[in-house]
């Protein structure tokens, strides 16, 4: 009997952390028809995320989004595999690929192999991402970027890519690079 319950902890912990993983990850809205209820949420939005191209449904919706866009389902953005040298472990992986994937304008989804099913050699998973600049005030050098544009990214829900500018091309004033999710 304990050993029993040991694993329904163990089973409980990794569906747990799975749903925690899917709702962390970059998403965006699919538009739908007003949505009655969870239950018509778990029967309509996996559908409705697929079809709109996105990876899946990460759980959530709404009838009544910030937007104003009318109801949605959340879906998360899709994966896509980026080339890399031979990955030897985990630890080489958490080092390596969200360097790699952001080089590409993505982020990283914990996701790597050395023997991808298409064959393309060692490769890192990546979140599609874009680029966006979210202005910030004047920023004196590398090491104020370094600690100021994570958080200007993250209050808009996006994750610095590691440029910053006081003078962009399209001007405006000072902005961080970030990444957001690429939604169609």
């Amino acid at each position: 009997m304990k050993w029993m319950m040991s694993v329904m902890t163990a089973v409980m912990m990794f569906v747990s952390m799975g749903a925690a993983h899917a709702a962390d990850a970059p998403s965006c809205d699919a538009k739908t028809s007003p949505i009655a209820n969870q239950q018509d949420a778990n029967k309509r939005c996996p559908s409705i995320c697929t079809t709109a191209g996105y990876d899946k449904w990460n759980g959530q919706w709404t009838n009544t989004p910030p937007s104003g866009a009318g109801p949605v389902c959340g879906c998360v953005v899709k994966s896509k595999d980026v080339k890399t040298t031979p990955i030897a472990n985990q630890q080489d992986a958490d080092k390596r690929c969200p360097s790699v994937c952001k080089g590409a304008n993505n982020v990283w989804n914990g996701q790597w192999t050395n023997t991808p099913p298409s064959g393309a050699g060692p490769v890192c998973g990546c979140y599609q991402m874009k680029a966006a600049d979210v202005k910030t005030s004047p920023i004196a050098n590398q090491q104020d970027a370094d600690k100021r544009c994570p958080s200007v990214c993250t209050t808009a829900k996006a994750t610095w890519n590691g440029q910053w500018t006081n003078t962009p091309p399209a001007g405006g004033g000072p902005v961080c690079g970030c990444l957001t999710p690429s939604c169609g």
